[in-house]
């Protein structure tokens, strides 16, 4: 991997982190979890790359952490 992939990799990480951060601050104000529906139309518009169930776990990855950041903040 040369110069240009690493330092894109990093920047898209730290874009990931962040909007995992603002979504866990966006469900902290809302009280609660994601309603189910949302998530459910989600997978099922997407055409991209990951498979929906590939997206799912990724999604309920990120519930998880936002519940632990619930807990830590």
């Amino acid at each position: 991997m040369n110069t240009a992939h690493r330092n894109a990799l990093r920047a898209l990480d730290r874009a990931l982190i962040h909007l995992a951060e603002e979504r866990a601050r966006v469900l902290a104000e809302s009280g609660g979890p994601a309603p189910a529906g949302l998530r459910q139309d989600l997978l099922r518009r997407h055409e991209g790359r990951f498979s929906p169930r590939v997206l799912a776990e990724l999604l309920a990855a990120l519930d998880r952490a936002c519940g632990a950041a619930e807990v830590s903040s």
